[in-house]
């Protein structure tokens, strides 16, 4: 046998081209529609999960894929906003309430005089501390935001952005053009997550009200009040002060001036994109939902059965590259079996010349079954190859199933 595979080995060697096509040939017709079920697969097991994690999530009328997609995987488009009443109003319901404000993403924050780094974004995330214990989600270095203007970032974040604590990240102005807008906003880093292997790996987390500091609907500036400061006083009616366009307007918390950032407006207007809602037991879930039923402007929805419909569409997409690939297999063989046929004729002279040398039908047919089970043990190592490669890059396919939705 050995020398029946080395006789074989040295004519798939010296035929480099056309062992290489036939391998080609093989590792694809079984690798496409195995890495369309990994895929699958794999998209499958992580949604579900994460979804399955979420009892109920709250938001306004709408498009309920855009709402879960955005509130638990933080991709897609951002869902109407709701209030903060929402959020007071489920406070006295029987569960726990977690508020989310995904309207923003940050980048890295590069000094002037800096020529490193690209802009790349990733979400920021608004939210309480109740997010983190909910989702058990660790701090590997630092800590967890304390005051305003402070961030924890995923591990991913880290790496991609080379983060370290102490660095500092900038949010993206939404409205390049907008000289009315807000400035952006520099944050501290003072924590990394540990590895999930989530959609939090590639978040940004900060207090909800430093979100809104980024909306506008929060500020720090000079205390006009000051006497020091008098100057900037344009107008001055009893209470009512009118500010100077020459006041600064901080686009930085620190802890000179955390004092004078505060908020115009009534706290229970302030926006809110989503809620996640915790309840306590299973009646206390029937409830809130027969509740909002018949809501126009909110909805209840739970993400398993969202997600769950989601991937009915991509099963029933999955039925039809089936049959396209069973196909497309058919015609391979039958493409491949012409091929080896073609080539058992053209080695006519070379099997005369086995006979001629001494070797019976059955060596000659055992060195042409030794080329096959060679071809196909370099196939089966390109798929598995191919595979590994598939599951180890697991996040990028996740995001990109994500960007298509």
């Amino acid at each position: 046998m050995k020398g029946i595979f080395f006789l074989a080995w040295r004519y798939i060697s010296f035929h480099r081209l056309k062992s290489f096509i036939l391998v080609f040939a093989m590792s694809l017709v079984v690798f496409l529609p195995l890495s369309v079920h990994l895929l699958i697969n794999i998209f499958q097991k992580s949604i579900e999960e994460r979804a399955a994690s979420t009892p109920l999530l709250i938001g306004s009328s709408g498009n309920r894929y855009d709402l879960v997609l955005r509130s638990i995987y933080f991709q897609g488009e951002e869902p109407t906003p709701l209030s903060q009443k929402e959020v007071e109003d489920l406070s006295e319901r029987k569960g726990a309430v977690i508020p989310l404000f995904l309207r923003f993403s940050a980048h890295r924050f590069y000094a002037e005089d800096s020529q490193e780094g690209s802009y790349q974004s990733f979400p920021l995330v608004g939210t309480t501390l109740d997010y983190f214990f909910w989702r058990s989600l660790e701090v590997k270095e630092g800590n967890w935001p304390a005051i305003l203007g402070e961030v924890v970032v995923g591990p991913k974040v880290a790496e991609n952005l080379n983060l370290r604590l102490g660095d500092f990240l900038l949010s993206d102005q939404q409205k390049i053009y907008d000289i009315s807008s807000t400035y952006p906003l520099k944050m501290k880093v003072v924590g990394i997550l540990k590895e999930e292997g989530t959609a939090d790996d590639e978040a940004i987390f900060t207090d909800i009200k430093t979100s809104w500091i980024i909306a506008g609907i929060g500020h720090g500036h000079q205390d006009v009040l000051d006497e020091k400061n008098l100057r900037l006083v344009q107008k001055k009616e009893g209470s009512d002060v009118l500010a100077s366009p020459r006041m600064v307007n901080y686009n930085e918390v620190t802890m000179e001036n955390i004092a004078s950032f505060h908020f115009h407006g009534e706290s229970q207007n302030f926006p809110v994109s989503s809620i996640v809602f915790l309840p306590k037991d299973h009646k206390a879930m029937t409830i809130l939902m027969g509740d909002y039923l018949e809501s126009k402007t909110v909805q209840v929805v739970s993400p398993k059965n969202v997600v769950g419909e989601l991937m009915s569409l991509v099963f029933r997409i999955r039925i039809f590259f089936d049959a396209n690939f069973i196909l497309m297999f058919l015609c391979t063989v039958l493409f491949l079996s012409l091929i080896l046929l073609l080539s058992f004729k053209l080695r006519e002279r070379e099997r005369k010349t086995f006979f001629k040398l001494g070797c019976s039908r059955r060596t000659v047919i055992s060195v042409q079954l030794a080329e096959l089970f060679l071809l196909g043990a370099f196939s089966a190592l390109l798929v598995i190859l191919g595979a590994w490669g598939l599951w180890q890059s697991e996040a990028l396919w996740i995001k990109l199933f994500f960007w298509i939705a």
